[in-house]
């Protein structure tokens, strides 16, 4: 069974919302970036000053040429850390920005509008489909009366940990205002999956896309169908 209402928001709801729109001033750690970007420095550094003091003393060419291609090896390694470094500030930092331009004030009308959607599931059975690497995993809720319930990507587990998951029953809730999501909280039993499906075994166009979707067909007849036979 699936049904879709709107209500008030409540507590857990908002004070969810209100932490990620909190989260996002720091998000990105400038002191812990300048710290890192230091020690790969100074090792970069250090390699020169050895490299400085071979040529100086005159060592054995032999020995010169295998601790020269070493260091060579060790500062090209904390140069190109102190770039990745750099460039996943300079990511995360635009991220930010993004964020705080566009969700952000969306997030605090929907917490000021104080409504969300929700989609209210009864399940009776349920497949999983494990990962394979970071595509995502999924699930393949049974409804009963020939529907089921498909979600598949990277933000389909509870809002808590301690919530059993796969659940008989959850609910998937997002804002009214903006439609944004806030999570999913379960309510019922421990559902153990009747079987389990690897997302290397979906078909292309379901591997990598994510869904969240009513189907009308019965579970295993819609697993065949998804899946690359």
């Amino acid at each position: 069974m699936i049904a879709e209402v709107t209500r008030t928001m409540n507590e857990a709801e908002r004070r969810l919302l209100t932490q990620r729109s909190i989260d996002t001033t720091a998000f990105t750690a400038l002191r812990g970036t300048l710290f890192w970007c230091c020690l790969w420095c100074l090792g970069l550094a250090i390699c020169g000053l050895i490299l400085v003091a071979m040529m100086a003393f005159k060592i054995n060419p032999i020995v010169a040429r295998v601790l020269g291609s070493v260091l060579v090896i060790i500062a090209t390694i904390c140069l190109c850390a102190m770039i990745q470094l750099c460039s996943s500030y300079i990511h995360r930092s635009n991220f930010r920005r993004r964020f705080r331009r566009s969700e952000v004030p969306e997030i605090q009308r929907a917490l000021k509008d104080g409504r969300v959607k929700v989609r209210r599931v009864v399940a009776k059975a349920v497949i999983e489909i494990v990962d394979f690497e970071d595509e995502g995993g999924g699930y393949i809720f049974d409804l009963g009366d020939n529907k089921v319930l498909f979600l598949k990507g990277q933000r389909f587990f509870p809002v808590d940990d301690e919530m059993f998951w796969p659940n008989s029953e959850f609910e998937i809730v997002r804002t009214f205002t903006g439609a944004k999501w806030v999570g999913i909280f379960c309510h019922g039993r421990q559902l153990p999956p009747v079987r389990t499906i690897g997302s290397e075994d979906l078909k292309e166009e379901f591997t990598w896309s994510d869904h969240e979707e009513i189907v009308h067909a019965n579970l295993e007849s819609f697993a065949t169908r998804i899946t690359a036979g």
